[in-house]
């Protein structure tokens, strides 16, 4: 019962303290921040997490502890998850293909551009293409 106890108070004050930690961002943070995810999701090219943090002016040390604490995601992974939703607009707008997508979005093998791909949607990019219906020319009707 002691521990069980001891468990329950510690889960307590952890949530308490995250809870905390949500409020004492200020809204210049909260601005930085945003500015970040435009940024990634407006690149075409793939952006480092130096060059995000010197773009909104702080450290890439401070800007990446800010940017879990404001969205409850790593920097890394909100990239990532950025650079596989950019892949499959790309695989279902345009004519390219896994290996021209991969190369587009800044990834050095498209095996790892491939794995990741399938975590996230379940298929991989390859299948992904095969299904999806052909797209169409821009520009005309």
């Amino acid at each position: 019962f002691d521990c069980i106890m001891k468990q329950i108070f510690l889960l307590l004050h952890r949530r308490n303290r995250r809870d905390g930690e949500m409020e004492t961002v200020t809204p210049k943070q909260r601005r930085a921040v945003s500015r970040i995810i435009s940024l990634i999701r407006e690149g075409g090219r793939r952006i480092t997490h130096e060059e995000l943090a010197a773009q909104v002016g702080l450290s890439p040390q401070y800007a990446s502890r800010l940017f879990k604490r404001c969205t409850g995601v790593s920097l890394k992974e909100f990239m990532t998850q950025a650079r596989l939703e950019r892949a499959m607009h790309l695989l279902s707008e345009t004519t390219m293909n896994v290996s021209q997508v991969a190369e587009a979005l800044g990834y050095d093998s498209v095996y790892l551009f491939s794995k990741q791909f399938k975590q996230k949607f379940g298929d991989p990019p390859s299948r992904f293409l095969m299904s999806a219906p052909p797209p169409k020319p821009h520009g005309k009707r």
